[in-house]
Parts: structure tokens; sequence; C-alpha cells
């Protein structure tokens, strides 16, 4: 039996297995006056089949996994199968792996099309998740407080975010696809590790305060619109700078942040040239700017960020460190620091024979190219192998080199 407690926001689980049933009970206390009222939610799952791991159920022509319990030698990543019983898994269950700290890694199979609500609630050290290819909706709380949760791709196909899906996750940058209908209330609710957002779809309709409390977002892109029926996404974003919309103005452009907060002080609405619509200095009573072809927004909110001229040649090299401000942009560093000292993370394992070059690789606007060579004259990207990013936005290239002659790697970054 699952019993959520909540009083003040604190939540308290504990575990139960009872006559080979999950019972998942929720308490809800609300105090008024001198009167206090209980709300009691018990849904009863049935034991249904058992295969390793995981308790399903055969719906239909479908599966639905119902429960996964930690086998002993457990190396913390959980594979969902993609059939059992012969027929595809669709569906995690309400609650069917809530609250398993020893879980590290997800990958889900590309059958997959739902994530039910709670499904990994307060799975605390989740950091890396594969959806797959077909998932359509991730249900209410399915990621509540996965603390080490920093990095996700959302599928194409994927069309809901359930309300507090992502509440206090760590995520760093995330992109909507462009089929989405909705993202219900608070869905991305506290998550204070989030600085960028991409907005694909014009017809995804997002509910009250997506984003409320987002305090480090800075950046978002829209490609088209944002939904006229949205509801004050934006809540509690003090840290906004820009919402960089790249098709012509939207006719309506709903409310953003609510009438007593406000964004960053350098906020501005950025289109680009040649896009109609939109007026400057001020559109929609926000301040407006036009961009010029093959400049980057998110750039020139990081040079303002640094107190520096927002159209500088990002070629230039400010401090004679001898590496240009667009590197420091792409590496995310103080470009006023000598660059030369922390750039890059360098290793050499010289008994496997491998040199591995680290760099934060997350940076919009910018893509990332490892090299290598023997004599620091030709130089290749020819058999370097890089790694998956990382939950801090890391990622390693690496090389093998002949013991006879060794290697060297250098990180070259280039405007999109």
């Amino acid at each position: 039996m699952y019993v959520r407690f909540c009083v003040r926001g604190a939540y308290f689980l504990l575990e139960l297995m009872v006559c080979n049933c999950l019972v998942v009970s929720m308490i809800c206390v609300f105090k008024t006056g001198l009167s206090v009222f209980f709300s009691l939610l018990i849904v009863t799952l049935s034991h249904g089949a058992q295969s390793g791991p995981f308790t399903y159920e055969v719906v239909g022509d479908n599966v639905k996994i119902t429960r996964f319990t930690t086998p002993a030698q457990f190396d913390g990543h959980l594979v969902v199968p993609a059939q059992l019983e012969g027929k595809p898994v669709t569906e995690i269950g309400v609650a069917a792996v809530i609250a398993n700290s020893a879980l590290t890694k997800i990958t889900l199979p590309n059958t997959l099309l739902k994530i039910g609500n709670e499904a990994f609630y307060q799975c605390n050290n989740v950091s890396s998740i594969d959806f797959g290819n077909s998932l359509e909706e991730i249900g209410e709380l399915a990621f509540f407080i996965s603390y080490s949760l920093k990095s996700v791709v959302f599928p194409a196909s994927l069309k809901v975010i359930g309300e507090r899906a992502f509440e206090d996750c760590k995520l760093r940058k995330i992109t909507l696809p462009a089929g989405m209908t909705r993202v219900s209330r608070r869905a991305f609710w506290k998550s204070d590790g989030l600085t960028d957002v991409v907005i694909l779809g014009g017809d995804t309709k997002f509910e009250f305060g997506v984003f409320q409390d987002c305090e480090n977002l800075q950046n978002v892109r829209v490609a088209t619109r944002i939904h006229p029926d949205s509801d004050k996404l934006f809540y509690n974003c003090y840290e906004l700078r820009s919402i960089l919309f790249e098709s012509n103005a939207p006719a309506v452009l709903p409310e953003l942040q609510g009438s007593h907060t406000s964004f960053a002080s350098t906020f501005a609405i950025y289109f680009m040239e040649g896009k109609t619509g939109f007026t400057t200095p001020t559109w929609q009573n926000y301040p407006c700017v036009m961009l010029k072809p093959g400049v980057n927004p998110f750039a020139r909110d990081w040079l303002i960020g640094h107190n520096l001229d927002p159209d500088v040649d990002m070629s230039q090299d400010v401090n004679g460190d001898g590496h240009s401000l667009l590197m420091a942009y792409a590496l995310q560093l103080d470009p006023k620091s000598n660059l030369g000292q922390i750039l890059t993370e360098f290793s050499l394992d010289s008994s496997n024979l491998k040199a591995r070059l680290s760099y934060y690789a997350l940076t919009p606007g910018v893509s990332y190219i490892v090299e290598k060579s023997s004599d620091l004259t030709t130089w290749s990207s020819v058999g370097v192998s890089h790694s998956d990013v990382a939950s801090d936005g890391k990622r390693v290239g690496t090389a093998s080199f002949f013991q006879d002659s060794g290697v060297f790697l250098r990180l070259s970054v280039n405007k999109n």
C-alpha cells in the first residue's frame, strides 16, 4: 500500500503488498479554521501475470505494466520489454515504479504509447530516459520530484504531458514537439534548472502556469505561435530574457506572466527580419527587437548578461587569451576569464591508447567538432567517437592512437 500524507506540501510514502494486490492510497488533508477534512482515494490493481520483475495485465491485444519489483541484482537500468506474451507493451500503469531509489536509467520500448499517473513518482536517482519513438501521453505526476533528471528528448509522437508531470525536476533544456496538443497545469512547476525551452507546435495548448516558478528560465524559442488559449505559462519566471518568434507575428498573444510578476530587466521579444506583424521598439506592450538573419538571439542575451555589446563580432578575442567569444559562448564560460586554463578537460589513457576531450555541448545555435591529429598539421574528425550528452550537459570525444605516434585533440565550434 502506498500512502501519501500531504501537510503543507510534505509527502510521506509507505509501501506494502496486501493479498497479492497493489493498493495505492492517497490521503489529502485540508485545514480550514478549526475543521480538518480528509479525502481518501484508493485504487486497487489486480495481481496480473508475472514475467521476471514485471507484473502486467493483458488488455485486449495490448499489455500494461502494473508493477516493477526491483531484482536482487539490479544495475539501476530499467529496460521495459517491447512484448509480453507476444503482445506489444503499450502502457506503464499508475504508480507502477513509484519511489524506486535504485533506478538510475530508463529505456522504454518503441511500442509504448502511455506512461500512467505517478508511474515514476519520486524516482530520485533517475538521470536518463529513452522514451522510444511512439509515446503519446505522459500522465500526471509521472516524474514528480525526480531530482537527478536533467536532460530528456521528447519523441515527435508525444501529444500530452499531464499535470505536474515534471515538477521539481532539474531539466535544463527541453524541446516540445510540433504535434503536441496539451501541456497540463504546472507540468514543469519549480523546475529550477530549466534555462531554455523550444516550442515547435502552434496548436499546443498550455494550461495555467506550465513553467511557473522556473526561476532560472532564460530563453524561449517559438516556431509558430503560442496557442491563444494558453494561460500564464511563464508565471513567476523572473529571469526570462528572450522569446524568439521564428514566424510572422501571431494574431493573439496570450497572457504570459500574470499581473503581479515580471521578467528580467533585459527581457525582449525577438523576431527575424522579413517577418510581418511585429512592431518596434515595442509589441504587445513588451520590448521588441528585430534580428538580422544569422544572429543568434540566445548569444545576444548571453553577451548582454556579461556586459558586452550585443552586436559585437563573435569571432573577436576580447581579452587576448587566444579564444573567441564564440568559443566562450559555446562552452558557457565567462568571456573575460582566461579560457586557456579552463576551456576543456583532456585525459590520456595510455594503457588503452585512448585520448579523451570533455566539453559542454548544449549551447543553442552552435555546433561542435572534435578532431584529432598526430602532427598538429593535418586534422580530421574521422576516428573520433562521441558519448551521449550527460546530465551536466557535457560530452566526451574519444580517439585511439598508436603507442609510437601519440595524438592531439582539438575542439572547434561553429554557428549553425
